[in-house]
């Protein structure tokens, strides 16, 4: 059986994966799969942080595998935007892999209320807030790696 583990993770890590982004995206699955929220968690991971390789993006202000953006999760969460929360919760989204997917997930079920459950349109303003048609190119982005995803049976 172990045989078999390796080999299926070998022939997936020549298709372009390493075994570190497996994990990262097997644990994106595994988060979301009683929420009927797998894929498109695991699709996002891999579009932001190619599954868990960049993990910061100092430019929009976004952290960890699912790049949360921190204003928003502070603003979320009511925290306080002082230096030393910033700081805090920088690190906590950049490298806590359970916020982070607990954090996408927020996310995810906010827009999809705003949209009545529309995943196109969700992941659009995951991307791009409630302008969905500047975000329209990255749903259609994460709509093809999922496809990806499943025909590679991640």
């Amino acid at each position: 059986m172990q045989k078999l583990i390796l080999l299926i993770l070998l022939t997936l890590s020549l298709q372009g994966f390493t075994i570190d982004q497996l994990n990262i995206l097997k644990k994106a699955k595994d988060y979301g799969r009683s929420l009927n929220l797998s894929y498109s968690l695991q699709a996002i991971v891999w579009q932001e942080s190619s599954a868990g390789v960049q993990r910061e993006n100092y430019i929009s202000g976004c952290f960890g595998i699912g790049h949360i953006r921190l204003r928003t999760y502070l603003d979320r969460h009511k925290i306080k935007r002082t230096y030393k929360n910033q700081l805090i919760y920088k690190h906590l989204l950049t490298y806590n892999d359970d916020l982070n997917l607990q954090a996408m997930v927020d996310e995810l079920e906010f827009w999809l209320k705003v949209h009545d459950g529309n995943f196109l349109k969700s992941w659009a303003s995951y991307f791009a807030g409630y302008d969905v048609k500047a975000g329209l190119s990255y749903a259609r982005d994460i709509q093809a790696k999922i496809k990806q995803l499943k025909k590679m049976n991640l």
